[in-house]
């Protein structure tokens, strides 16, 4: 069983908060150790980009995606919405599980003891 339980939420396009969370995942691997650590990205709103395709990030996620303990989740409802918009669904990253909604997912994750990180 896993110490440390941690949830980040990525829920902006902004580069330099996406490039965060990518920091922070490996320092915390890394302080923690991989084997003694869970973390869950999940992304929604306009931060669903960061786990797509055309990600700035998509080299970084796609190296440590398949880690012991990491799972990087896309909020359906976002998918949904931008289905509706542009006529076409968003491409994820291979590896990226789909969440009913990210917010749910956030809830889910704190009610079952996961420390919340905002990047």
């Amino acid at each position: 069983m896993s110490e440390h339980k941690i949830v980040m939420s990525v829920n902006t396009a902004d580069d330099l908060i996406q490039r965060r969370a990518v920091d922070n995942i490996a320092r915390l691997t890394e302080h923690f150790g991989v084997n003694e650590t869970l973390i869950e990205i999940v992304s929604y709103g306009p931060g669903l980009v960061f786990l797509t395709q055309t990600s700035t990030f998509l080299h970084a996620i796609s190296d440590v995606m398949g880690s012991q303990g990491l799972v990087f989740s896309a909020c359906a409802n976002t998918i949904k919405k931008i289905e509706a918009k542009t006529g076409k669904k968003p491409q994820l990253i291979d590896g990226v599980g789909v969440v009913p909604g990210g917010v749910i997912r956030l809830v889910e994750l704190q009610e079952q003891g996961y420390a919340y990180i905002s990047p």
